[in-house]
């Protein structure tokens, strides 16, 4: 669905991570043009967020980065369903795990932060991969055109400890 921020993949059943004795299921995923988290200073071309959340409602996001490419399979297949129009929907008719999209090493940082779309909620645990995936030119630029630039800007640390793992 492009609801004017982002281009948003619902999803129903099947996906979830086990964390800390608690079960998130995959609930969505978006797409943020740049990148959101920064490496170094730097930004990527664009973020996958991956929006996971327990039956008690705590929530855990995942961050993919994404860097121009060959493109990734999956991917490719999403992008030939984006909705060019605010509120317009697309079924698509695709069959994938979390691994299938997530980049094969999964070095990583954690911290706990909040939403980065409003209400920007607090309490959220992220899991920023630092390994990219890949995104072809031309697939960035189908969703510049549609979405454009809808990276919240980089918040200051304050006291949140960032983990490396």
């Amino acid at each position: 669905m492009n609801n004017g921020q982002t281009v948003q993949v619902s999803h129903t059943t099947g996906c979830h991570v086990a964390l800390n004795k608690r079960t998130y299921n995959l609930r969505q995923f978006h797409f943020h043009e740049p990148s959101e988290h920064h490496f170094d200073g730097k930004a990527f071309p664009m973020e996958m967020h991956l929006v996971h959340q327990d039956e008690t409602g705590h929530i855990l996001v995942i961050a993919v980065m994404m860097e121009t490419g060959p493109g990734h399979p999956l991917l490719k297949n999403i992008w030939n369903w984006l909705p060019d129009q605010v509120g317009k929907e697309a079924s698509v008719p695709i069959r994938a795990s979390q691994r299938e999209i997530l980049p094969a090493s999964t070095e990583l940082y954690s911290y706990s932060g909040s939403l980065t779309t409003p209400p920007c909620s607090e309490g959220v645990q992220w899991i920023v991969l630092t390994n990219p995936i890949k995104i072809s030119e031309q697939s960035l630029k189908k969703f510049s055109a549609i979405i454009g630039d809808n990276a919240r800007p980089v918040q200051p640390l304050g006291n949140r400890p960032i983990e490396k793992n």
